[in-house]
């Protein structure tokens, strides 16, 4: 992966840093580009640790659960995760971490303030209404399973819907009301999204049964092959080599350190698809005929039920990659619209009404056999974690780089 130093390039000429052996490139007149800079920590913050709040909230279906209201959570255009100081990154100053358990589960900071999470945090519920969480960890490429085991729900009383999600689709709703999500609703088993319900399974599921989710995805490689030609024309340098670049500072919340990012939000042709309307009183022949965003060429989800395949809920879902045809956020408009490696799909738990849902990434699952190439979700994590590393080093390797330019 190549690393792209937010500067513009004018004539290089070479020049001596820190040591006789050790050069740095610079160019004359060259602008370092303004850049989010961390505060210095305290000699006390590297004896205190990160911690969840847990603040008992109901106890539904004889389990007992809380919520976290003294630790942020994703909203307003913001998200957020643990960080600590790290004395050994003298220009970032901060890593990311994470808080117990350390494995795929529900998150404690991407969900609406109204889930409520078990001890376990396996389990989720709510009091009230339609409310959404994601999974801490997210797939980009590959073919994953998990499964979702229904403790409570369709039986009179409290309601869900499972599924996988993007960073965009909103937390404050069921999934599937908006295109960044696709999920299975209990009653009648109907797929759904852009909130627009449509046949698939022949019946629903309620309390007691196991849903299972497949989903299959190229490798990175050729999903940014298949839009190679759009990311040439949007002369983004930041997209072009597949970079990473994570705009991100540390703050302290509570007494605790959080690295906090923009959040990507939705854009406005998503929104025309989920609102057909050209001007008002005119509507779209066909949801598609203007409007094309980008999708995943060969990208599936199917569904299992007990262990038995159900079918194949969704084909070509639309592309979460930062291509010209995601762009143009509607909330975070001075966002540069690049990968901060969190795009991707994710696991994702709707309730309604004290519905509970558990969530398993596996090794074991109802389903006794994975089809060939598969790999349960619960192998993503160990994957993630160095991910998170990989990229602390390469932020302090450009942040060191702009230093060295900044004190020419």
């Amino acid at each position: 992966m190549e690393i792209e130093p937010q500067v513009k390039e004018e004539e290089k000429t070479e020049i001596e840093v820190q040591a006789p052996t050790h050069t740095l490139t610079k160019k004359r007149r060259v602008i370092v580009e303004p850049r989010l800079k961390p505060v210095s920590y305290k000699a006390s913050d590297l004896k205190v640790g990160n911690s969840i709040s847990r603040t008992p909230a109901a106890i539904i279906n004889s389990m007992q659960f809380f919520t976290n209201e003294d630790n942020p959570l994703n909203r307003r255009g913001y998200k957020y995760k643990p960080c600590k100081p790290n004395p050994e990154l003298k220009s970032t100053m901060y890593s990311t971490t994470d808080l117990p358990p350390y494995c795929v589960r529900p998150s404690y900071f991407d969900k609406s303030s109204g889930i409520l999470l078990d001890t376990n945090v396996t389990s989720v519920s709510n009091t009230s209404g339609w409310r959404s969480i994601r999974s801490n960890v997210g797939v980009r490429e590959g073919k994953w399973y998990f499964e979702f085991k229904v403790l409570s729900g369709n039986d009179g009383t409290g309601h869900v819907r499972l599924g996988v999600g993007r960073r965009e689709a909103s937390l404050e709703a069921p999934i599937g009301c908006d295109g960044y999500g696709y999920g299975i609703r209990d009653v009648n088993g109907q797929k759904v999204t852009l909130s627009r319900p449509k046949p698939f399974m022949d019946e629903g599921f309620k309390t007691g049964d196991v849903m299972g989710v497949l989903i299959d995805l190229p490798s990175l490689e050729d999903h940014y092959k298949s839009f190679e030609q759009e990311l040439k024309a949007a002369e983004n340098k930041f997209n072009v080599h597949g970079n990473i670049v994570r705009d991100q500072i540390p703050i302290k919340y509570k007494s605790s350190l959080y690295f906090e990012q923009f959040e990507f939000t939705p854009i406005e042709n998503m929104t025309k698809l989920l609102n057909p309307i050209k001007v008002i009183g005119e509507r779209l022949s066909s949801f598609d005929e203007d409007i094309q965003l980008p999708k995943i060429p060969g990208s599936s989800l199917k569904v299992y039920k007990n262990g038995k395949l159900m079918g194949t809920m969704f084909e070509e879902l639309f592309s979460f990659l930062p291509i010209p045809g995601n762009l143009a956020q509607i909330q975070n408009q001075s966002f540069r619209d690049c990968d901060d490696g969190t795009l991707g799909y994710y696991p994702m738990i709707s309730v309604y009404n004290q519905a509970v849902v558990e969530m398993n990434a596996g090794p074991e699952f109802a389903l006794k056999e994975l089809p060939q190439g598969v790999r349960p979700l619960c192998e993503r994590y160990d994957e993630h974690v160095v991910e998170q590393w990989y990229f602390d080093l390469v932020d302090e390797v450009e942040s060191q780089y702009l230093d060295g330019l900044e004190g020419q």
